[in-house]
């Protein structure tokens, strides 16, 4: 079985500020929360999943036979372990990333892993994102710790250099040129010491002439 990789496309229009590869990043740090909370049986609610069907005095269930191979009789989708590992990013943009199952069976198999997984989560539901704060928090925290790693490529962390990226209306017919513009706000503590910063000009009045009315007008600055 050849190796799976992602599927990267360009967006026709990009409105996020990363690349499809980190959209990619991000994307792969939800499907491994969510595999590893499918293998330990729980359900999207956070909730011990319903019990395996038990087998009769006469005949074994489906939960002797997991035991039996030396795993948990559980309902948490793992027999040869193929479905859970089909579980991918499958396509990303710098907008967007699709998470899902691919369309591969096993050999003697005529059920591909796409197939089990919407059938299994027909009726228990197990995709998706979780629901109680204790894993959302985990989630939160491995999305950061992913986030500043990519912070560290733009320089915003602490004792790093200042970057600043100003927009402006296309045209720019200013009275005050960037340079006097991000003056005026550095010297009124408008913007940050260091870090990544984009700084909107693109409200300010045609034709602004004075500092103060510069700053009474709405400027954007996101950091």
């Amino acid at each position: 079985m050849p190796k799976f990789q992602t599927v990267i496309k360009s967006a026709r229009f990009v409105y996020s500020p990363y690349t499809a590869t980190e959209m990619q990043g991000f994307a792969q740090v939800l499907a491994d929360s969510i595999r590893a909370r499918i293998q330990s049986g729980q359900n999207i609610y956070d909730q011990a999943a319903a019990p395996l069907k038990p087998g009769l005095p006469s005949r074994r269930g489906y939960p002797d036979y997991k035991a039996a191979r030396g795993l948990q009789p559980i309902r948490d989708w793992t027999w040869s372990g193929h479905t859970l590992r089909c579980l991918k990013v499958l396509t990303a943009n710098e907008n967007r990333a699709a998470i899902g199952f691919l369309d591969e069976a096993l050999p003697g198999r005529r059920q591909t892993a796409s197939q089990i997984a919407a059938f299994n989560n027909l009726f228990k539901r197990f995709l998706g994102t979780p629901v109680r704060p204790p894993q959302e928090r985990a989630l939160v925290r491995a999305c950061a710790k992913r986030l500043r790693r990519l912070e560290g490529q733009f320089g915003p962390e602490d004792g790093k250099p200042r970057s600043l990226l100003v927009v402006c209306n296309a045209g720019w017919g200013l009275a005050l040129d960037r340079d006097t513009c991000i003056q005026i706000l550095g010297e009124c503590g408008f913007l940050p010491s260091h870090g990544f910063s984009v700084v909107s000009l693109c409200d300010v009045p045609e034709g602004l002439s004075s500092p103060l009315r510069l700053l009474a007008n709405t400027i954007g600055i996101t950091g």
